[in-house]
């Protein structure tokens, strides 16, 4: 734009030819730019706002006039006379509840429309709050007016449900009460249950809607206590309901009485006659002797008798129930005493049962232990003979094979007889218990101790072939193991008849590694003959039918073993060697091609042009002489592998290693003479470019530091100063490594004249001579810089400790000027002790005041370029000290009258606590009615007149107390006089009605 054009062109002229019209023209253009935009904003401001407020108005109106068509249609809303007209009335507030939620959305976003345009600063924000205020108003009071209503329909369809629930209950009432008849009960026996049957119906109706009545009270009782507007009505129903419930429960309760009592009578005859016939069963097997002739006969009756016992049990059981039956029956009954005579009568046969029934169950149970006893121990015998039959039966064993086989079986079978020794031993703990009947006594002892002998038989037989078979089986796997380690020595003897050592060295290492790993295998069976030769000599000792059989194999056997070492340590040995030479024909080839390369580098004459590109020649001398060094190892190797080889068998090779050797090893020194004459050249041009290079990077260093102290800033404040002031002190350190250095480059210059007189001597003193007066140069700069930047930090730090100085003792002053106020002694003394502390701060900063002080007279002494304001600095110190001082006393002034003050005020307030309780007790006027009494009251006067007397003593020290102050011209001396006043004039009073 024209005024962005205006302002870089002023800029450009400012650039060029600076001048302030120019520059007061550039900062007018942008405040009058700021200005339009700020105008052009205002307006587009003022003009979106308008807008923003008739979409509102007109948003509002229409929410408005929504509003008011709904209140009305909820007026004309009717809460019905009938079930159907209350749930049309409901269904249509649903629908107006739906159409106003709907709105609810439009609501939201009118009040957000508004908030957010009164958070934006509206010119019309008031009015746009209060038309959303009306308008929240008047949804909030439709909605309540809908809820009320809603209100008013629920309560209305609740009142016309329980008005049909209240009919419908009258009308079962009714219906059920023409069921009951009052002599329904007299039609005859046959009838009762047919009877009982529909009156149990009857009942179950009933109960079934109990609970319907008790909802149908609760729901009409919540809507009495909620003031239903039918509430008089709701109660009227309820009332009429209920009586007539009422009157039909207590008829059908009646019915069902004296319906149960003759269906009662009838049940209990038909219970009695099936008990007697039970009972006479259960008495007729009780009395049998029958005890079973086996365990299954015995099991029969022993089940027999338990269902017995069972049905003995549930007789008693209805015996039992029936006697309460009884009683109740025969209450009233024109047939009483029949029953209970019949029921007592049941109760005696049922206890005269009891005896032999538990009589009855011990002989089948001593019988079935018997039966039990004689089948087990007759299936072990027949067991314990069948293993016998195994055991003895003949072994034929002629390999290992089948020995392992035979133990196997045998220790099977040994496992199963160890395991069954618990059967075994449970069937004769079963016969000891039989043993305390006299029944069964004598063949119970007869049948254990067959067992008893036929087991121990059996562990014995399989002990003695246990035996036997780890005899065979031991013998039979040495014959086996020393056959198979034989064949293995044949089959390694066979390998190593061969006479081939590899033609070159991967050929032999490979040989050498397979005959390692043979002995390594070797070593393994030699660990096994050892343990076989072990087991041999056991079965030796243990006098083995085969021992001599045995002891032959075994000598066998380990002669075998020691020629197969012997014959693979002379391959192993002669494989080594084969492995050797070979590689020192190919190590000793390698390294004479290896010298011959590095002769060529050793014999260079190249000195370099410079210091730079002799460095390069000595890095890369260095290089060459680290692999040369690198090649001592390869002849180090050679020569051990030399002395080794010397005394190798013809039979491996037929190359004359000392020869070789030579030759090898008068090449090796030839290299080593011609490097050490190579170093000593390159030592010698080394020095010289040295020097040279040495000079030039001092001259540039110094230079360096030259422009580094050119600059004339000394900093700002004391931070910077200081800053500055480091630098240069680690700029002076590095001048002192900087002439240490200096220092070494004139040693070496005054060694390198006495060695190399001549041209390059009068060089090197000529280069000297530059450096040092270089050096020189830079020394003075460097002190000049060292003056400036102390000087600006003395300034600068002067300056910071005298204005924090100041601003310590002006804030501190402002706080001795305010006058606290306290409401008693304790916190005025607390404000002294606050007060006297802080004259401990003073004192303290007392020395910082010195401080400042010196160090400003110092620098007026020392002539500083700002000399005039050190002085005015000093000067307002001394000032504000003294000031401070000055606010500190008058502040204590003050503190001291505080105190003084409180002190007077407690004191008066004791005084006037005194006064009143005296005042109370003079003003009683009761004097007595006998002499004593009158004589008590008199000493009791006489008292309080020494007390008031002593009270005068106070207030005469409160008096002088008071005038002290006035006169000392306290800041509350008023106060002070009018408490004074009040204690006299108190005290006036108290003296009259003492004399009175």
């Amino acid at each position: 734009d024209e005024f962005g054009s205006l302002i870089q062109l002023g800029q450009k002229m400012y650039g060029r030819q600076p001048s302030q019209e120019t520059e007061e023209k550039i900062n007018s253009l942008g405040e009058e730019r700021k200005a339009v935009l700020r105008g052009w904003q205002e307006k587009g401001d003022w003009l979106r706002q308008v807008r923003d407020l008739q979409l509102f108005n007109r948003e509002a109106d229409q929410l408005d006039a929504s509003t008011s068509a709904q209140a009305k249609l909820l007026e004309n809303l009717d809460v019905g006379d009938n079930l159907p007209d209350v749930e049309a009335s409901l269904k249509r507030h649903e629908d107006f509840s739906a159409t106003l939620t709907a709105q609810e959305e439009r609501v939201g976003a009118l009040l957000e429309m508004a908030n957010r345009l009164v958070d934006a600063g509206h010119y019309s924000s008031d009015t746009i709050q209060d038309r959303k205020e009306k308008v929240v108003q008047a949804r909030e009071k439709l909605k309540a007016n809908s809820a009320k209503k809603r209100g008013e329909l629920d309560e209305s369809k609740l009142f016309q449900e329980f008005r049909t629930e209240v009919g419908e209950m009258n009308n079962f009432v009714a219906e059920k009460r023409k069921l009951v008849r009052e002599d329904s009960f007299k039609d005859g026996i046959g009838n009762i249950k047919a009877k009982a049957k529909k009156h149990q119906v009857l009942e179950g109706e009933i109960k079934a809607n109990a609970g319907q009545l008790k909802v149908l009270n609760r729901t009409g009782q919540q809507m009495v206590q909620r003031n239903h507007f039918k509430a008089k009505e709701i109660g009227e129903e309820l009332s009429a309901v209920n009586s007539a419930w009422e009157s039909l429960v207590e008829a059908v309760k009646e019915q069902g009485s004296k319906l149960g009592q003759a269906e009662a009578q009838n049940d209990y005859n038909r219970m009695t006659a099936d008990i007697k016939t039970k009972m006479a069963d259960i008495k007729n097997l009780m009395n049998s002797t029958d005890t079973g002739e086996d365990m299954r006969g015995c099991k029969k009756l022993l089940s027999q008798h338990t269902a017995a016992e069972a049905e003995l049990a549930a007789v008693e059981h209805k015996v039992a129930g029936l006697g309460s039956v009884a009683a109740d029956l025969a209450e009233g009954h024109f047939d009483g005493d029949a029953i209970l005579t019949n029921c007592n009568d049941l109760r005696n046969e049922v206890e005269h049962l009891r005896t032999p029934s538990k009589n009855r169950k011990e002989a089948l149970n001593q019988s079935m232990k018997f039966h039990e006893f004689n089948f087990d121990l007759q299936r072990e015998l027949e067991w314990i003979s069948e293993k016998v039959t195994i055991v003895s039966a003949p072994m034929e064993i002629q390999t290992l094979q089948q020995a392992q086989s035979f133990g196997k079986k045998h220790k099977k079978l040994e496992e199963e007889v160890n395991n069954h020794s618990v059967v075994v031993d449970k069937v004769v703990e079963s016969g000891k218990k039989l043993l305390s009947g006299p029944s069964y006594a004598s063949e119970v002892i007869a049948n254990t101790t067959n067992l008893t002998d036929a087991w121990n038989n059996l562990l014995a037989a399989i002990e003695m072939k246990g035996n036997q078979l780890k005899l065979m089986l031991t013998a039979q796997q040495f014959f086996f193991e020393v056959a198979e380690v034989e064949s293995w020595i044949g089959d390694k003897n066979q390998s190593m008849k061969g006479a081939e050592y590899g033609k070159d060295e991967d050929s032999s290492v490979k040989l050498l590694t397979k005959h390692k790993a043979m002995e390594l295998e070797i070593d393994t069976y030699s660990g096994i003959v050892q343990e076989i030769s072990a087991v041999a000599t056991k079965l030796i000792n243990n006098n083995h039918p085969d021992a001599k059989l045995i002891k032959t194999r075994d000598d066998v056997l380990s002669r075998d073993l020691k020629n197969l070492k012997n014959t693979a340590k002379v391959r192993r040995d002669r494989l080594v060697a084969a492995i050797q030479l070979h590689e020192y024909n190919r190590e000793s080839g390698q390294f004479l091609a290896w010298i011959s390369e590095m002769m060529a580098g050793a014999r260079s004459e190249d000195t370099g042009q410079d210091y730079e590109h002799l460095e390069i020649l000595l890095a890369r001398f260095q290089e060459f002489k680290l692999r040369v060094q690198a090649g001592e190892d390869k002849f180090s190797t050679c020569e051990n592998l030399a002395k080794r080889l010397e005394s190798v068998d013809k039979d491996v090779s037929n190359v004359d290693v000392k020869e070789v050797q030579a030759k090898l090893t008068e090449e090796w020194m030839s290299l080593i003479e011609a490097i050490e004459e190579r170093d000593k050249k390159l030592e010698s041009a080394g020095e010289i470019h040295r020097f040279n290079r040495d000079i030039a990077e001092a001259l540039s260093r110094i230079g360096e530091k030259s422009a580094i102290l050119q600059t004339d800033d000394t900093g700002r404040d004391t931070k910077s100063a200081q800053s500055h002031l480091r630098k240069h002190e680690g700029f002076e350190n590095d001048l002192v490594a900087l002439e240490a250095q200096l220092q070494v480059l004139i040693d070496d210059s005054a060694a390198l004249q006495a060695r190399y007189p001549g041209e390059n001597g009068q060089h090197i003193a000529q280069q000297q001579k530059i450096v040092l007066q270089a050096w020189n140069e830079l020394q003075d700069k460097a002190a000049d810089r060292k003056a400036a930047l102390m000087s600006s930090n003395d300034y600068h730090t002067f300056m910071g400790m005298v204005r924090d100085l100041l601003a310590w003792s002006s804030g501190l002053r402002r706080s001795l000027t305010t006058e606290e106020k306290v409401s008693d002694a304790a916190s005025a003394q607390m404000l002294k002790t606050e007060h006297d502390n802080l004259k401990a701060e003073i004192e303290t900063r007392e020395k910082t005041f010195s401080e400042v002080v010196a160090l400003g007279e110092a620098m007026v002494t020392e002539e500083h370029s700002a000399v005039g304001e050190v002085k005015e600095k000093i000067e307002n110190v001394l000032t504000e000290r003294q000031k401070l001082h000055t606010a500190w006393q008058h502040k204590k002034v003050y503190l001291d009258q505080l105190i003084d003050v409180h002190f007077y005020l407690r004191d008066v307030k004791q005084i006037l606590a005194t006064s009143t309780a005296q005042e109370i007790a003079l003003s009683n006027t009761e004097c007595g009615h006998t002499i004593e009494e009158v004589e008590a009251h008199l000493k009791a006067h006489d008292a309080f007149q020494n007390l008031v007397a002593q009270q005068e003593e106070k207030v005469g020290s409160l008096k002088e107390h008071a005038e002290k102050l006035i006169k000392q011209k306290h800041f509350d001396k008023e106060t002070i006089k009018a408490k004074l006043e009040e204690v006299l004039e108190k005290r006036e009073t108290i003296g009259m009605l003492c004399t009175h």
